[in-house]
């Protein structure tokens, strides 16, 4: 065994931690990226653009997709992980884990 059992463990509760956090940042960053797509389409419908511009409102439009896409993609990602430890039968694990590690 090249580490100890405390290094294992913390790199455990690292990945359990920044899981959490990543999260809640990309479920922000869907919220904000659903924002930004109901400014371009109101831009475009409202706005009585001329052809450029409306092409650069589409590009950003294209953009903003491709973004929330990625965000959303992450939090189907880590939803199954952030919910399990999120049960309080596992929340309890978790702080005892911290708990062995004197955190």
């Amino acid at each position: 065994m090249d580490k100890k059992p405390s290094e294992y463990l913390t790199e455990f509760l690292n990945f359990v931690s920044e899981a959490q956090s990543h999260y809640r940042f990309c479920s922000e960053e869907v919220k904000n990226q659903d924002k930004l797509t109901q400014d371009y389409l109101h831009s475009l419908e409202l706005d009585g653009l001329k052809c450029d511009e409306r092409s650069k409102v589409a590009t950003k439009l294209t953009i903003n997709r491709k973004d929330r896409r990625y965000y959303k993609d992450r939090v189907e990602e880590l939803e199954p992980i952030v919910q399990f430890f999120d049960e309080p039968q596992n929340k309890k694990v978790i702080d005892k884990m911290q708990q062995v590690l004197g955190v």
